[in-house]
């Protein structure tokens, strides 16, 4: 569990700056050594010092809130590239939506670091209509629920599955496929 001392460190660690750089940034308002005593948990810190702090890291584009720093309630810090990018990413995915009939959209929950995928990024699909033999980037919806994500080709009355990463492939039976949708749009997390 995060104390107050892991927080005061993590705002600093998120911009990437030592603390020199925080004195020198801060106009001096903000000392190097004290902290150090802070983050590391040595010494007290008093609430118009916490305030300074906050103030420092908002001017720094690190959005956080005086009551997380303090008990560790509600969200965490967030730089304002992050949110814009959150933001920018929900304007994708609308307009990708908006602009394709019958589509699919599925967040990556495990990375396939052969094929440059990673966990977060967001993948855009159009509904395949008919049962695709070439391989490529599939979405398959399964009669489960389930969501996967596969580097695939159908054959036959099954789902040929090439995982790279595993060197591997497999077979999934179309029977137990709703719907398949092919790749179009692939969103990198940030």
């Amino acid at each position: 569990m995060k104390d107050i001392a892991d927080r005061i460190r993590e705002l600093r660690e998120l911009l990437d700056i030592s603390r020199k750089e925080v004195e020198i940034r801060s106009g001096g308002l903000i000392k190097a050594t004290s902290l150090s005593s802070f983050e590391n948990a040595q010494s007290q810190i008093s609430i118009s010092y916490l305030r300074q702090l906050v103030e420092f890291y908002k001017g720094e584009g690190i959005e956080t809130s005086f009551d997380w720093l303090i008990a560790g309630n509600g969200p965490g810090p967030s730089d304002s590239v992050t949110l814009e990018s959150n933001l920018s990413a929900l304007k994708e995915v609308s307009f990708f939506k908006k602009n394709n009939y019958k589509s699919l959209i599925y967040t990556v929950t495990k990375s396939m670091t052969s094929l440059n995928i990673a966990q977060g990024d967001i993948i855009g699909g159009v509904y395949s209509k008919n049962n695709p033999t070439h391989s490529k980037f599939r979405l398959f919806k399964l009669n489960n629920g389930e969501t996967c994500l596969y580097l695939s080709r159908v054959d036959g009355k099954k789902v040929v599955i090439f995982d790279q990463d595993q060197q591997k492939i497999s077979y999934l039976p179309l029977e137990t496929v709703q719907e398949i949708y092919d790749v179009v749009w692939i969103r990198k997390f940030i």
